[in-house]
């Protein structure tokens, strides 16, 4: 089963000859603490948790990453499906088809939210056609982490970081390609989608 999901994922890659296709996979990174300051006595303070989401375009290798602190939004199906809404909401008119590739973490994306709202999509002719990929448990390596590799080492690489400003700063400047738009989500911006239904 991980044989054929890393095989559907690397057909994705070379999808490029079906410029119809839009192949993103979307993944939370491991939480930043703010701030972040070489001083041992912090470690004992209450910090301010900071997350990190990736959007990932497969075949253009490009990402959206999306930042926001934990009195902004929580970790859960309205901030995923906000969160995905609003980077399609962003992409060109001509793709009909969307495959999207995710871990298989049920509290955030293996839920009803998300499976009905990824069917409103294709109710409102948004999509003509979206198949959803789950990678088997512990095999969930994806592109996401290769960028989330290069956001850990670039903030790593500064000994202070004391705001979310900071940090978006950070994440822009960390790929030398300039692969990342870097967004910061605002509380008006999680909608409601665990109890909406299309």
């Amino acid at each position: 089963k991980a044989s054929k999901f890393y095989k559907r994922l690397d057909k994705a890659v070379k999808e490029k000859e079906e410029p119809h296709v839009l192949s993103i996979c979307f993944d939370y990174m491991q939480n930043v603490q703010l701030p972040r300051v070489p001083v041992q006595e912090t470690f004992y303070l209450r910090q301010l948790t900071t997350t990190v989401f990736c959007i990932h375009d497969i075949k253009k290798n490009n990402a959206v990453i999306y930042l926001y602190h934990e009195g902004t939004a929580k970790k859960g199906p309205n901030e995923v499906c906000s969160l995905v809404y609003d980077y399609l909401n962003s992409v060109p008119s001509h793709y009909t088809e969307l495959r999207v590739f995710s871990d298989n973490c049920g509290g955030k994306n293996k839920n009803h939210a998300l499976t009905r709202f990824l069917m409103a999509l294709t109710d409102m002719k948004k999509f003509e056609k979206i198949e959803q990929f789950f990678p088997v448990r512990g095999h969930s390596y994806l592109p996401c982490d290769r960028d989330f590799g290069i956001i850990k080492r670039a903030v790593k690489d500064h000994d202070r970081v004391y705001s979310l400003h900071e940090l978006t700063s950070i994440v822009i400047q960390s790929s030398k390609k300039h692969k990342f738009i870097v967004k910061e989500l605002n509380t008006n911006e999680v909608l409601e989608f665990k109890t909406w239904w299309p």
